[in-house]
């Protein structure tokens, strides 16, 4: 059972200084053992109209020292009301989330975590390099395997940034995270909800081996009908990093004005 969790917006995101200038919002959820510092480089590269929060999960970075949590519907509350208090009233701010892998899943849940709510939610959901909702794990569970089984398998899925597990130092600091935000993915099961308002635009790498073409064309099923879109990049499960610029102009071209 995961401890409770403190509420203040400012723990849960990062990047609420963007508002003062902002007209719209940008919700950007990490993948798997990230923190809300590998969307730090978008925030230069969006208009200046478009806030770029960032959400900080327990247990990394500035909440290193917290305990770390592993339901993603338990993240999905605490972030759903971070973005009520950030946004100060102002609900009419067109709203959007990116979510690479396990963030696009707590992605999804947080926008049906809002509108349980009666809370405006995301106009545009981006779902990158994660298999639709409700599928079966097409893989072993990991989240339970002794550390050295747990390395092997996430390394040879590449499921984590080249070299990350490399330094035996900084692997033991990360693998409690890993497993943690792994354990989210093994343990999910899709309950029923309600259906989302938001254009659905997934992303995917033609050499993804942990999303294919079929698990995330299965979006589709939770976008209202004529609202889904399909984008494909070349390279492996983390092209968002590799070809942050082209994912961004996709962002920019699909939510921002300008």
């Amino acid at each position: 059972m995961s401890a409770a969790l403190p509420r203040r917006a400012g723990q849960w995101i990062v990047g609420e200084e963007d508002l003062a200038n902002a007209d719209r919002i940008l919700v950007c959820f990490p993948h798997a053992g990230a923190g809300a510092s590998m969307y730090r480089p978008w925030r230069a590269r969006m208009p200046a109209s478009t806030a770029v929060l960032a959400v900080q999960l327990p247990g990394r970075e500035t909440r290193a020292s917290e305990p770390l949590i592993d339901d993603a519907r338990e993240a999905a509350r605490a972030i759903s009301q971070a973005i009520v208090t950030a946004r100060r009233g102002e609900r009419a701010w067109p709203m959007a989330f990116f979510g690479h892998s396990l963030g696009a899943l707590v992605a999804f849940e947080t926008a049906r975590t809002l509108a349980e709510e009666g809370e405006p939610g995301p106009h545009i959901l981006f779902a990158a390099g994660r298999r639709a909702p409700g599928l079966a794990l097409s893989r072993p569970l990991l989240h339970t395997l002794d550390d050295d089984d747990f390395v092997a398998a996430v390394r040879e899925l590449g499921g984590t940034p080249p070299g990350i597990l490399e330094d035996r130092r900084f692997a033991r600091f990360i693998l409690p995270m890993l497993r943690s935000d792994i354990a989210m993915t093994d343990g999910y099961v899709l309950s029923p909800g309600p259906d989302l308002a938001a254009r659905i635009v997934t992303l995917r790498a033609d050499g993804d081996i942990l999303a294919s073409r079929a698990e995330v064309e299965a979006w589709a099923d939770f976008a209202p009908v004529g609202q889904f879109r399909c984008v494909v990049f070349s390279g492996d499960h983390f092209f968002v990093r590799h070809a942050q610029q082209a994912v961004i102009d996709l962002v920019r071209s699909e939510f921002s004005p300008d």
